[in-house]
């Protein structure tokens, strides 16, 4: 058996975000359906800094499961569709708010 040398660091996913923590994120977490609900898939890592695709800014605003404020001020276009990629556990899907009733 192999033998795994230096320290491990693993990711921290948003939904392990804590009330105030804020972070970047990459864009294809947040998705919109044909309701205009918009979902956030928490089991995404969230990261320091900004970076390559690593894009989105994501701020977690309480203690809710769908407590977060995400800027969507970026370059990126999103697809319509509920995104529930290979291996990602529904629960870890939030409803975060509608377009049609976001505040202005």
């Amino acid at each position: 058996m192999g033998k795994i040398v230096g320290n491990i660091k693993f990711e921290k996913p948003i939904k392990r975000m804590l009330p105030g923590e804020e972070g970047y994120t990459l864009p294809w977490a947040l998705s919109f359906d044909q309701m205009g609900n918009a979902w956030l898939n928490t089991a995404y890592s969230v990261h320091g800094n900004k970076g390559g695709t690593v894009s989105m800014k994501i701020k977690r605003t309480g203690v809710e499961r769908t407590d977060y404020e995400i800027d969507t001020n970026i370059d990126h276009e999103w697809s319509v569709g509920k995104a529930l990629y290979f291996g990602t556990d529904e629960r870890d899907i939030v409803l975060i708010g509608n377009l049609l009733s976001r505040e202005s």
